[in-house]
């Protein structure tokens, strides 16, 4: 299962849509209060999450970080329409983190969750 945190509706059905497909299962979060309870609720389900930078309230660093308590080993994709290296600089050297830039393709979405869950499982 897929953990979705972002605030655009759009997006997550898109997402869900297309992981769907994949026969990858989804939920989805429009906040990090939101991400971080379904997080709880689900662990032991969740095998990585695609989170929002720039999310209203919470934001996106700070439920990183309460992700992080949960499980600091979960794999985290970091979303934003930032270049890589401004939104990712503050988490150099953070290990199951990566970055998707928005916009991005189908292509792109599906490549990135086969990516990070084949690295998984060979942990």
């Amino acid at each position: 299962m897929v953990l979705i945190i972002d605030d655009e509706y759009a997006l997550q059905e898109v997402m869900a849509e297309i992981l769907g497909l994949s026969g990858i299962s989804v939920v989805a979060a429009d906040s990090g209060e939101e991400g971080i309870r379904l997080f709880s609720k689900y662990h032991d389900q969740i095998r990585m999450i695609f989170l929002d930078l720039h999310l209203p309230g919470m934001g996106g660093r700070a439920t990183l970080r309460a992700l992080r308590e949960i499980d600091p080993r979960i794999d985290v994709v970091i979303m934003s329409g930032q270049p890589e290296v401004s939104a990712m600089a503050e988490f150099s050297g953070q290990k199951h983190l990566s970055y998707l830039e928005k916009p991005f393709t189908l292509d792109v979405l599906v490549a990135s969750v086969t990516t990070v869950l084949t690295a998984s499982e060979c942990r």
